[in-house]
């Protein structure tokens, strides 16, 4: 049986070739996706209706932050159906491409803090089980033309990477994990993620990543902070400034943030002022042209009928 895209009818067919040959010159690049069990559990997510969001306001990418996260390997965790497939099959139908974030340990931060820990042994530890999620990932989906890249799911700030033994130790694990990486298979973009507070000079930070970029051919997505309130808007434009004109504009690129504390419970966070996440949106546009920006994260631009994502989008 031969089926008809109607003209009368805004069919899927339809659909799909209006958003692959839409061109995009939107510097919101893509979102974030944190695959929380709890969220996950309360099945708040919807992919056929984001993905078509998504393409309709030309994002074409979306970062899911980890694939493996502790013992849950989302490539096999079954129990509320296969959520990586789900995402794929919606994701083709709207021609948006997945960076695939890797291994993620619960226990990081804690860890890199600790004066007990090995910093060598550890980040070879996180290097073998996150090569082990790539080589599943390319073994899965390297042929469905999904793949836009591989994001390296531990965060870096200024505070716990200061030392030059550690800022060594980190250098090798960048260099070896993206090595192997492209190693396996046809080499894709590599991301990771920073955030900076006051606690350091910013050209200190800025200088680390330089080295670092200097060695390691992969982008570092920073984070603006403002939502987590660890730092004023304005120290994040100052901070902004100096990766960009430090830095390849190539290899880093923004995190917008779209959530806030919550005033009136602790420890929770909600959906951002839209007016406020457009003002910070188009400064960064303003000042930093061509550098991606990343939307953080989609739990927040999906809710009150994706209000936050068509007001950033549309201005």
């Amino acid at each position: 049986m031969v089926m008809l895209c109607l003209p009368f009818i805004l069919s899927s067919c339809i659909q799909e070739r209006l958003f692959h040959t839409k061109e995009s010159n939107n510097q919101i690049q893509g979102v974030f996706f944190q695959p929380w069990e709890n969220y996950l559990e309360e099945d708040r997510y919807n992919w056929n209706d984001i993905f078509k969001h998504l393409a309709e306001e030309n994002i074409n990418q979306i970062i899911i932050q980890w694939t493996q996260y502790g013992n849950t390997n989302l490539l096999q965790d079954e129990s509320r159906g296969n959520l990586i497939d789900d995402i794929i099959v919606s994701a083709k139908r709207y021609h948006i491409k997945i960076i695939f974030g890797l291994y993620e340990d619960p226990e990081y931060f804690k860890k890199i803090q600790s004066d007990r820990t090995n910093i060598s042994t550890y980040l070879n530890g996180l290097q073998r089980k996150s090569i082990t999620i790539a080589n599943q990932i390319i073994e899965l989906y390297g042929n469905d033309s999904v793949i836009a890249g591989f994001y390296i799911s531990q965060e870096i700030d200024n505070i716990n990477w200061q030392s030059a033994n550690k800022i060594e130790e980190l250098t090798n694990y960048l260099s070896v994990l993206s090595t192997e990486i492209n190693a396996i298979s046809t080499p894709y973009p590599i991301y990771i993620s920073g955030f900076y507070n006051l606690d350091t000079p910013i050209q200190q930070y800025v200088l680390m990543w330089k080295q670092i970029l200097q060695n390691v051919p992969i982008t570092v997505l920073m984070q603006n902070g403002v939502g987590a309130n660890s730092i004023p808007s304005s120290v994040c434009v100052d901070y902004f400034n100096a990766f960009y004109h430090s830095l390849p504009p190539d290899q880093w690129g923004i995190i917008a943030e779209v959530f806030v504390e919550d005033k009136k419970e602790a420890d929770k966070f909600i959906q951002a002022n839209p007016d406020d996440i457009q003002e910070n949106i188009t400064e960064y546009k303003s000042q930093f042209k061509d550098i991606p920006i990343f939307l953080f994260s989609l739990t927040y631009l999906t809710r009150n009928n994706y209000q936050l994502l068509k007001a950033v989008s549309h201005r």
